[in-house]
Parts: structure tokens; sequence; C-alpha cells
């Protein structure tokens, strides 16, 4: 398994750990490069590849990641849009990501995985293409093994 695929092994697990808000369900939490639809509202946990080992032959690389809530811009039903449902799940994602304790939470998350901190935290929020987007983007300085 390669760190990219460990990283977002980690991801999805830390937050599928989580009390999830009402309505929304582990399931619709994935890694970023898979076969299942994407299509309904969903939390995408990417890891780009790197080559930054820092430092140099220790085995702890900088992996930026994004992580991304997408829910479809639709009619509730109720006279108004899924935006409320939107809201509430990226305050969720936000407030994940804001824990102090990160690092040794997506540690604990998966196997043969370390993660030792973070840099470049940054939240975004918007809407293109009849869907809401909310997520976070930071870089994690972490190691393949435990």
């Amino acid at each position: 398994m390669t760190l990219t695929s460990k990283v977002e092994a980690a991801l999805v697990a830390y937050l599928s750990g989580l009390t999830l808000p009402e309505g929304f369900a582990a399931d619709q939490i994935q890694a970023g490069q898979t076969d299942e639809d994407k299509d309904a509202q969903i939390i995408i946990c990417a890891a780009s590849d790197t080559t930054e080992e820092t430092p140099p032959f220790t085995g702890n690389f900088m992996v930026p990641v994004g992580i991304e809530l997408h829910t479809p811009a639709v009619d509730d039903g109720n006279g108004g849009t899924s935006y409320d449902l939107h809201a509430e799940v990226a305050d969720f994602l936000e407030a994940a990501f804001m824990d102090d304790q990160l690092p040794g939470l997506l540690t604990a998350a998966a196997d043969d995985f370390t993660c030792m901190g973070f840099t470049e935290r940054k939240f975004i929020t918007g809407q293109a293409d009849g869907v809401f987007v909310s997520g976070v983007s930071l870089t994690l300085y972490c190691n393949g093994i435990d």
C-alpha cells in the first residue's frame, strides 16, 4: 500500500469513527479514487503523491491532502434547498479538522501510518455546477510505518 493510500485510509477512518451528523452515514466518506458513485452528498478524502522527503533519507514525507464535502443543490421538498443539510455536515467537517490532537487521531485511525503534524490548513466554501462545496486542505507530515 502506498503512502498516499495510507493517508486516504487514515482520513476516511478518522472521520468515519466520529459521531456523524444525523442523516449522514460513514459510507458517504470515501477515498479520492474509488469506483463508487459520487453523485449524492459525499465527503471525498484525497491525497496527492509527494516526493518531498523531509529531512532526506528519513521516510518522512509532506503529503498534500484535500477533504471536500459535495452536496447536490436540490429542492428539499419543503420550499428550501439541500443547503441546510450541507451546512450541518460542513460544520462537522470543520470541527473534525480543528481538533488540536489531529496528528495523533489520524495515527490511531490507521495501521502502518504515523502523522507527526500538519501545515497550511485552509478551509474552503463555495458552489459550482449545482453543488455546494465545503472542505479543508492541508499538508500532512507523515510516515508510512507505525
